[in-house]
């Protein structure tokens, strides 16, 4: 498993059905953009894909590995990925004023 700032990335699992491929912003795999400051947690590598389930969740394929880049933040490399396992990317929940909800980056 890996994290950077609010975002997590769990081991590779089975791709899920029912997906939805995730298109390229400006040539990026975007896994999530922060609220507070504007930057993001993305990936470059042109063969890596991403997908969304309807619950929102993002599966990230990686062939040849990836580096997931944050302006804030040091470089996370992940290995890559064979067949039909795709990273998980899940952003991390805080406990703010009684309630819980998405960390801001």
């Amino acid at each position: 498993m890996y994290r950077q700032g609010d975002v997590w990335i769990g081991k590779p699992v089975k791709m899920p059905k029912n997906v939805a491929p995730v298109v390229r912003e400006n040539g990026l795999l975007v896994l999530a953009h922060g609220e507070v400051t504007g930057h993001m947690h993305a990936v470059s590598e042109l063969d890596a894909e991403m997908f969304r389930e309807e619950n929102g969740t993002l599966y990230l394929r990686a062939p040849s590995g990836a580096t997931v880049t944050h302006q804030e933040h040091s470089t996370t490399t992940l290995p890559a990925t064979e067949g039909e396992w795709v990273y998980p990317i899940i952003r991390q929940r805080e406990y703010v004023g009684g309630q819980v909800q998405r960390a801001q980056d």
